[in-house]
C-alpha cells in the first residue's frame, strides 16, 4: 500500500506543479486549466498567486515535506474555486458541457487531494506511518 501512495503522490504532484507553472508563465487564467475559471477576477496578480501556491504545494507533496498540509491546501483551494467561482455560473455548469467539465475537474481533484492527505504521514510520525494505516 505504501508503494501505491508514493507513486500516486508523484502522479498527483506533477500535474499540480505544471498547472502552477502555466499560471505563472501565462500570467492569466486559462480555459481548461483547473482550478480557476478563465473569467475569474484578479487577472495577472491572482494567476501568479495561484500559480505560486500550486507550485509550492506540488513540490511539497512530491518531496513529502509537509505533504499532508499541502494536500489539504490544494483540496481547500480547489473546493473554494468550485463553490465561489464555478457555481456562480450554475446555469452554465448545468447546461454547457465545457463549463460543467471546468467545474467538476477541480471538484474531483479536490477529492483526490483529500484522499491523499488522509494517506500521507503526519510530519511528526515515523516513515511509512499514517493515521490511515495505524487505526
Amino acid at each position: 500500500m505504501r508503494n501505491l501512495v508514493q507513486i500516486g503522490r508523484f502522479f498527483f504532484a506533477i500535474p499540480i506543479i505544471v498547472f502552477g507553472i502555466q499560471y505563472v508563465a501565462l500570467g492569466s487564467y486559462q480555459g481548461g486549466l483547473p482550478p480557476v475559471p478563465p473569467w475569474a477576477p484578479s487577472g495577472a496578480v491572482g494567476a501568479y498567486l495561484v500559480g505560486a501556491i500550486l507550485i509550492a504545494a506540488g513540490l511539497s507533496i512530491a518531496i513529502n515535506k509537509m505533504g499532508r498540509v499541502s494536500a489539504l491546501v490544494i483540496a481547500v483551494l480547489f473546493l473554494l474555486c468550485v463553490i465561489f467561482l464555478h457555481f456562480l455560473h450554475f446555469s452554465a455548469v448545468l447546461h454547457n458541457g465545457i463549463d460543467r467539465t471546468r467545474a467538476f475537474e477541480p471538484l474531483a481533484l479536490s477529492g483526490a487531494a483529500l484522499a491523499l492527505a488522509a494517506l500521507l504521514p503526519t510530519e511528526g510520525s515515523g516513515p511509512g506511518t499514517s493515521s490511515a494505516t495505524t487505526n
